[in-house]
């Protein structure tokens, strides 16, 4: 019984971490994304992660999950952040000069 409640645990801190660090990505992100740079929101992300870690003596033991989540995140949200700016590149070219009824539209 008392290996059930371990391995009940140790899957409850995993999934924890795992949905504490695609929260944090995901807001982070989309604050960046304001300001036309949402490839810094996960890095954001790992830094108040690491700055929590290092600055708790004693810690929790969902904070080294978080820490490699949000590791994870980081490196998925930099080279996510290239394709949205391709994409955002592209619309806004294909918006820019359009002719739409005979009215010119430039933004």
């Amino acid at each position: 019984m008392q290996l059930i409640i371990v391995m009940i645990q140790a899957l409850g801190d995993v999934i924890g971490g795992a949905i504490i660090a695609i929260a944090m990505a995901w807001f982070s992100w989309n604050l960046f994304k304001i300001i036309h740079y949402p490839e810094l929101g996960p890095v954001a992300g790992f830094f108040i992660v690491t700055a929590s870690l290092v600055t708790t003596h004693h810690g929790s033991r969902m904070l080294p999950i978080i820490f490699i989540f949000s590791l994870i995140s980081m490196f998925c949200g930099w080279s996510e952040a290239a394709a949205w700016r391709a994409r955002r590149d592209e619309r806004k070219g294909q918006r820019k000069g359009s002719n739409l009824a005979g009215v010119q539209r430039f933004w």
